[in-house]
C-alpha cells in the first residue's frame, strides 16, 4: 500500500526490536520519495530534496519498524462513561430485586373463594421468607451507611417503592439521567463504597443467606428433617394399623370358628333331646 509521505517530510524511527543497521531510534530523518510504495531516508532535508547522501541501511531488523511524523496532527480525545450501559445495569439490579419480591408475594398470598374456602400460598407463614422480603426492601430503599453526599439511596436517583407490593420503580427518569451526566462519582459511591455500598451490601447479605451453613440452607435442612420425621411417623402408624388389622382378622376368624363349633354342639343337642317330639 502507499506510504503517504512526500519528499522533505521529517520522520522519527521507532522499533520495539532491533533497529536496522544504519538507523538510530529517536533520530530524525527526511524522506525522499522514489515511488508510491518506497522511499529513501536522509539526515538533512536538503539531501532528501536533492535525493543525495541517502542513509545506507546495512541490515534487516527484528520486529516492526515505525516511522513517526515529527509534526503530527492535533487530535482531541474525549473520554466519558458509558451512561447507557450503567443505566441498563442499574435497571437490571432493580429488576432482580423486584422479581424476588414478586415471587415472595405470590408464594405467601392467600385467597378465599365464593364458598369461603381459604387457600394459602405454599410459603404462607414461613418466617424466613418474610425476613428475606423485609431485608431486601430495607437494604434497597434505606440510606447507604457512611455516605454524606446527597446521593445516598435509590430514591436519590429517581427510584421509589410501593408499600404494598415492595416493587421498586423508576419514577423520575430525569433525575437518574442527570445523576449519570453530572454526578457519576457520587453514583459510583452509592453502589461501590467498600462495606456499605449497595453492591457490597447485597453481596454480603446474599452470600450469608445462600452459604452452605446460611439461613436458607439451615431452614431447608430443618424442613427436610421435619418431613423425614413426619414420614417416619406415618410409616410407624401404618405399621400399627396393619398389625391391628391382622390381629382383628385373626380374632374374627377365631370367633367364627368358635361360633361354628357352638352351632355344631347346639345341633347335636337338639338332635339328641328333641328328636322324640
Amino acid at each position: 500500500s502507499s506510504h503517504g509521505y512526500s519528499t522533505g517530510d521529517a520522520v522519527t524511527i521507532y522499533s520495539p526490536g532491533t533497529v536496522p543497521g544504519g538507523l538510530a531510534t529517536g533520530t530524525t530523518y527526511y524522506v525522499s520519495v522514489t515511488s508510491s510504495t518506497s522511499f529513501t531516508l536522509h539526515t538533512t532535508k536538503a539531501n532528501a530534496e536533492a535525493a543525495t547522501s541517502a542513509v545506507d541501511v546495512t541490515s534487516a531488523q527484528t520486529g516492526d519498524v515505525y516511522f513517526l511524523d515529527n509534526s503530527p496532527q492535533t487530535a482531541t480525545v474525549t473520554v466519558k462513561s458509558d451512561t447507557d450501559k450503567i443505566k441498563t445495569t442499574i435497571g437490571e439490579f432493580v429488576s432482580a430485586i423486584n422479581k424476588v419480591q414478586s415471587m415472595v408475594t405470590s408464594a405467601t398470598a392467600s385467597s378465599t373463594d365464593a364458598d369461603g374456602k381459604v387457600t394459602l400460598g405454599v410459603l404462607a407463614g414461613e418466617s424466613l421468607v418474610a425476613d428475606i422480603s423485609r431485608e431486601l426492601r430495607n437494604k434497597a430503599v434505606g440510606d447507604v451507611s457512611g455516605i454524606t453526599s446527597t446521593i445516598k439511596r435509590l430514591e436519590s436517583i429517581g427510584y421509589s417503592t410501593s408499600g404494598y407490593s415492595n416493587q421498586i420503580t423508576l419514577k423520575d427518569e430525569a433525575t437518574l439521567d442527570e445523576t449519570l451526566r453530572d454526578n457519576m462519582g457520587q453514583l459510583k459511591t452509592l453502589f461501590t463504597t467498600t462495606t456499605h455500598g449497595l453492591g457490597n451490601t447485597f453481596y454480603t447479605y446474599l452470600d450469608n443467606l445462600l452459604d452452605d451453613d446460611g439461613s436458607l440452607a439451615t431452614t431447608q435442612k430443618n424442613m427436610t428433617d421435619q418431613v423425614d420425621d413426619i414420614t417416619e411417623q406415618i410409616a410407624a402408624h401404618e405399621r400399627r394399623v396393619k398389625s391391628n388389622r391382622e390381629a382383628l382378622i385373626r380374632n374374627f376368624v377365631a370367633m367364627e370358628e368358635a361360633q361354628a363349633k357352638v352351632n355344631q354342639q347346639m345341633s347335636f343337642l337338639a338332635s339328641r333331646f328333641g328328636g322324640g317330639k
